[in-house]
């Protein structure tokens, strides 16, 4: 592959460069995709139109001085989590990446001014839901505790190609674990909706609305603050 720039001004002849791989977009995705290529002795180029990288991995202050915001992504447990930071974890640690874990995660405000939120701590959140649902309450806390076992079993098929071995060695894992039941509730819960799936479990529709806010960063049915990095 070849790519072509203009050095020196407006006369200056244009330098052609061949790479083995040209990613386009320097957001997280283009970033770990050039990383992989790297690793395996190819020559790389990234190309990113904005003057900075990183994608929607951004943190300004866009409101008041000395308070920072993510601007878009903002639960970072699926990179975590990957594969990928699994093979490259030391190198990207020694290079400045760092993890800030938040003790009060996120909330939710709604127009007659009350609002709720989630914390690391499980019993200021479930106390939080609980003046809004005491029934719900209970069911935030069954799935947090069940969570603790579903998760090396859910993580290892969103880490798996699809269709693959790993994906049939997941599935064989999870079936002698926790039983053939848990795996169609399982296939149930990653084919449905978060409406549906908030729907089945809680009654509360301002519960319902603070957790569907995970629908946008695709981990809504990972419902444990404690494991998450903001």
């Amino acid at each position: 592959m070849r790519c072509y720039s203009r050095q020196g001004g407006a006369r200056a002849a244009t330098v052609e460069t061949t790479y083995d791989a040209i990613v386009i977009g320097a957001g997280h995705n283009g970033l770990a995709a050039a990383v992989h290529f790297a690793a395996k002795g190819w020559s790389v180029a990234v190309v990113e139109r904005n003057a900075e990288p990183g994608g929607a991995v951004k943190t300004k202050e866009i409101t008041l001085p000395g308070f920072r915001h993510d601007l878009y992504a903002m639960n970072l447990s699926m990179f975590a989590g990957s594969p990928f930071f699994t093979a490259y974890r030391d190198r990207l640690l020694a290079n400045g990446l760092g993890f800030v874990p938040a003790e009060n995660c996120f909330a939710t405000t709604f127009p007659d001014g009350t609002w709720l939120g989630v914390s690391k701590d499980l019993d200021k959140t479930a106390t939080r839901i609980a003046a809004f649902s005491p029934s719900d309450a209970t069911a935030w806390r069954t799935m947090v505790h069940e969570f603790g076992s579903d998760a090396p079993h859910i993580f290892a098929l969103l880490g798996a190609p699809m269709p693959s071995f790993a994906t049939l060695k997941a599935i064989w894992r999870a079936y002698r674990a926790k039983g053939l039941g848990w795996i169609l509730d399982t296939a149930r819960m990653l084919l449905s909706s978060p409406r549906a799936f908030l729907g089945v479990r809680f009654e509360s529709e301002k519960l319902k609305v603070m957790a569907a806010a995970w629908a946008a960063t695709g981990s809504w049915f990972l419902p444990v603050p404690s494991t998450d990095h903001w």
